[in-house]
């Protein structure tokens, strides 16, 4: 599953376990991406629940909305 923002950095997620933790931790992930500048997110700032599942970043697309 890709999570991109345009004009940021993406990241291509897999591999979870379906249920509730693996969601959550996607989203709040999402978000913090989301918050970020540039897409990138801190290592210390990851949900435990996202660590591991990361298989490739995206560069940046389009164009970042004002």
């Amino acid at each position: 599953m890709p999570i991109q923002s345009p004009g940021k950095t993406g990241y291509l997620a897999g591999r979870f376990e379906a249920g509730l933790p693996a969601a959550e931790a996607i989203l709040d992930w999402s978000a913090a991406q989301a918050r970020s500048s540039d897409g990138a997110v801190a290592y210390k700032q990851w949900p435990e629940g996202i660590k591991g599942h990361f298989i490739a970043r995206i560069p940046a697309i389009g164009e970042a909305e004002p």
